[in-house]
């Protein structure tokens, strides 16, 4: 009978979670400081810029972070064959 997951992948998955959100939030700042595409300026000049950077910055950091844990969970079910 198969028991929950191990300790050790829980972990490893927590650490694939941060190390995305760490990697969104600096994709998010690298597109902001080089204003690719003028995405600075359509955030600025929108309605409510607060709440459009911070939809901004969530949407990538949550897409990377879902990423890179769903690749974390693959290596270890490779790992464990």
């Amino acid at each position: 009978m198969p028991r929950g997951p191990k300790r050790p992948q829980l972990y490893g998955l927590i650490s694939h979670l941060t190390m995305g959100a760490g990697l969104g939030v600096l994709l998010a700042l690298l597109l902001l400081i080089c204003d690719t595409r003028n995405v600075f300026g359509s955030i600025v000049n929108s309605g409510s810029p607060k709440l459009t950077l911070a939809i901004f910055f969530g949407t990538l950091t949550s897409l990377i972070a879902a990423g890179s844990t769903i690749t974390g969970w693959i290596f270890n079910m490779m790992e464990d064959e």
